[in-house]
């Protein structure tokens, strides 16, 4: 499985945005992935 070009810092800050209130939709667009690769990192994050 090939992994994706974002790092651990990226994605956090994703997510971060994401608590802050940003939608997924836009969170997603800005990172250039969809937004089932969000809820991925989400649940990955939860999980470690």
């Amino acid at each position: 499985m090939v992994r994706s070009g974002h790092s651990e810092a990226q994605i956090n800050a994703a997510l971060k945005k994401i608590e802050a209130g940003c939608t997924v939709d836009d969170v997603a667009r800005e990172c250039g992935v969809s937004q089932a690769t969000i809820y991925t990192w989400k649940g990955s994050s939860a999980a470690s």
